[in-house]
């Protein structure tokens, strides 16, 4: 196997000359320091030490970033900011620049550690810490071969920190003799120990073992303990169940006993009784037989005395027969009578019937006509109501926006006759200020236009964003085209909208015919101006006109999945007019293409004037 390459990094190279150093033991040496002066005496010292290596002109810092180096009068305390040593009182600034640091990871890149091995000397104290927390945390140990870290200055002693300390000795770094400079101070030094790693393997594993060891003690004892334990329940067992046999037995022999005893006893009782009731059986009979002689003679007696009456009821029939001639002549006249009285009643029953109805149908028009009039006073009252408030808050708004014109130059927005109402802009604010949007799409311009124009204008100027956020709005109406144009120019606003005019076009989507913006290249067009790798964008929703088709705002969401080039990405969609039974239906649509495309969504209802939604889309995690 090729034996590695031996590299060395030297950081912050200001004290090379004064440091008694042998470059001879490495294939390369690699020097970085942030002055180029200092690179420059470098380039002349290996050269005319014969050293293989180069310079570079770079200033360290713990990552990648953009910042300001300060210059010194002494160079050996210029410093970056956020680096910062203490320095003597008569070392001053004279220098500041800004620089595009190198990170401690692209320094460490620079040597290939698969083929090498690395040494490396910093002279920079602000960035030992660092330096070796990033070495030891991201290499394989044993990696790094030496450590040459700046111990002092000239003023004060430095002294490595605790932490860093045991960080080197926790990697196997061992302190060496310090490598001393004429003019700066001491370099301390650690070297990678292969022996104390190895003992610190043998440790582990003894402990390791010793560990193990100790718990099948411990479980072997345990096991043992069980068993001697179950030896114990078993004898226990054996000797109760042996105890509790004979016991049985002996109850066993108890019951049969007894239960003979018993069972002679109730043998004797029942042959008393039996002899007892067959005596009574036969006084039985002997009764029985006399009661029935008895019965017999009455019986006889009393057919006779029947008898007896029938001879004299036929006599008598004959009288009998005349009397009920009598009662039922009577009874039929009775009847004649109530059947009179019967027609009477019905018939004063029936006028009864007639007179209900009539005033039956007397309350019914009365209480409609009192439902008539209940309700044209109440669609009365809700106009007025409505009226008076339209005028109030129209009234307020007028004011708002005379004193904003006076007070701040800015002139009015109108947030009535135009699509959108007052609570609705504020939501937009709101979420326009809160959160961080990729770009903006609106279908339908007005109000709101100049009103997200204004945001993004007000958002520059507080430093929110850095840059404008691309706004794109759509319009097919000419007239409102225009309106809508002059109102940005009368906020200034213009620069930060791109207003298009887009005739309706067919657009066909589960087999229905749409009438939707010609707008599809310039959203393709829009999403391509987005760099983030998962795009957020606010999409307002408030045309085309409801009396266009049926559903007429659906095709927004299928139109934007279609052309919005991006793998990942969040839609937050604001539907305007939710009070609207088409609008909810639109949302509950977009539910399910959001669903079948594998998107995840929620919707929220805002409380407002003309209803409001949020239909939040996005990729599934």
């Amino acid at each position: 196997m090729d034996e590695k390459r031996k590299v060395l990094l030297w950081l912050g190279g200001g004290q090379i000359e004064q440091t008694n150093f042998n470059f001879e033991k490495y294939d390369e040496v690699i020097f970085i320091d942030a002055l180029k002066h200092i690179c420059w005496e470098i380039e002349s010292f290996i050269s005319q030490k014969g050293i293989s290596g180069y310079v570079i002109n770079g200033v360290i810092s713990k990552g990648v970033t953009t910042s300001i180096f300060n210059e010194t009068s002494d160079s050996d305390y210029s410093f970056l900011e956020g680096y910062e040593e203490e320095r003597p009182n008569n070392v001053t600034v004279t220098n500041t620049f800004s620089v595009q640091t190198i990170g401690l990871a692209d320094v460490i890149a620079l040597v290939d550690l698969v083929s090498s091995t690395l040494s490396v000397v910093c002279s920079i104290s602000g960035l030992s810490n660092m330096l070796c927390e990033h070495a030891l945390s991201s290499i394989e140990k044993g990696a790094i071969d030496e450590f040459y870290l700046l111990q002092k200055d000239r003023q004060t002693s430095l002294m490595l920190e605790d932490g860093l300390f045991k960080l080197m000795r926790s990697n196997f770094y061992v302190r060496k003799a310090p490598l001393k400079n004429a003019s700066f101070g001491d370099f301390s030094h650690y070297i990678f120990s292969n022996l104390e790693f190895d003992a610190a393997v043998r440790v582990e594993a003894e402990r390791t073992l010793k560990s193990e060891n100790e718990s099948l003690k411990t479980k072997l004892s345990q096991k043992e303990k069980e068993f001697e334990l179950l030896l114990a329940s078993l004898e226990n067992f054996k000797s109760s169940s042996t105890l509790q046999t004979e016991t049985l037995i002996a109850q066993m022999k108890l019951i049969e006993s007894a239960q003979v005893d018993n069972l002679c006893k109730i043998s004797e009782v029942l042959t008393e009784k039996v002899s007892f009731l067959d005596n009574l059986f036969k006084q039985g009979v002997k009764e029985a037989k006399s009661t029935n002689d008895k019965l017999f003679a009455d019986i006889e007696k009393c057919m006779n005395t029947i008898l007896e009456k029938i001879v004299h009821l036929k006599s008598s029939q004959a009288d009998t027969f005349s009397v009920v001639s009598k009662v039922r002549k009577d009874s039929e006249g009775i009847f004649e009578k109530v059947t009179a009285q019967n027609g009477l009643l019905n018939k004063t029953i029936e006028e009864s019937k007639q007179s209900n109805g009539s005033v039956i149908k007397a309350i019914d028009k009365s209480v409609l006509d009192l439902l008539e009039k209940l309700e044209l006073a109440q669609k009365s009252t809700k106009a007025l109501v409505s009226s008076s408030h339209t005028n109030t808050i129209k009234q307020i708004e007028d004011y708002s926006s005379v004193r904003n014109f006076i007070d701040n130059g800015h002139k009015p927005l109108n947030f009535h006759g135009w699509p959108i109402s007052p609570d609705i802009a504020v939501r937009i604010v709101t979420m326009l200020s809160t959160t961080q949007y990729s770009g903006i799409l609106e279908f339908g311009s007005g109000t709101s236009t100049a009103l997200i124009g204004r945001i993004i204008q007000r958002l520059i100027k507080d430093k929110v964003v850095e840059n404008s956020i691309p706004f794109y709005s759509f319009d097919h109406n000419e007239m409102y085209f225009e309106r809508t144009k002059t109102l940005l120019e009368a906020h200034s606003v213009s620069e930060f909208v791109t207003l298009n005019h887009c005739e309706l076009v067919k657009e066909k989507f589960n087999d229905t015919d749409f009438l939707y913006y010609d707008c599809r290249r310039v959203i393709n067009d829009f999403c391509k101006l987005s760099k983030d790798i998962k795009p957020k964008f606010l999409v307002l929703v408030d045309g085309p006109p409801g009396a266009t088709n049926p559903h007429a705002r659906y095709p927004a969401f299928p139109i934007i999945l279609q052309e919005i080039n991006h793998d990942e990405f969040d839609l937050d969609f604001l539907v305007d007019d939710y009070n609207r039974r088409e609008e909810k239906e639109v949302v509950e649509k977009w539910k399910r293409d959001a669903e079948n495309a594998g998107l995840s969504s929620e919707n929220e209802v805002v409380i407002s004037e003309k209803g409001f939604s949020v239909f939040s889309v996005g990729c599934k995690k």
